[in-house]
């Protein structure tokens, strides 16, 4: 039933709507994140923290869009 609902043209113009959004929600996050990474917290260690989040956000963004998050050579 909802496979059949998700195959519906207004449903996935829906969701790419949403996904769309999200995507710019997680690239405004990560921006954010990295620019929070200052010298103090470089030197208080919440600059990893700052790091992780801002990474997890660009990977998130860059999924929604159906990039890869790694390449491999």
């Amino acid at each position: 039933m909802v496979k059949r609902h998700l195959e519906e043209p207004e449903t996935i113009v829906k969701v790419e709507a949403e996904r769309a959004q999200l995507v710019e929600i997680y690239k405004d996050k990560a921006r954010l994140c990295a620019l929070g990474v200052t010298e103090e917290k470089v030197s208080k260690g919440t600059a990893l923290q700052l790091a992780t989040a801002s990474a997890i956000f660009t990977d998130k963004a860059l999924l929604l869009q159906g990039m890869p998050t790694e390449i491999n050579l």
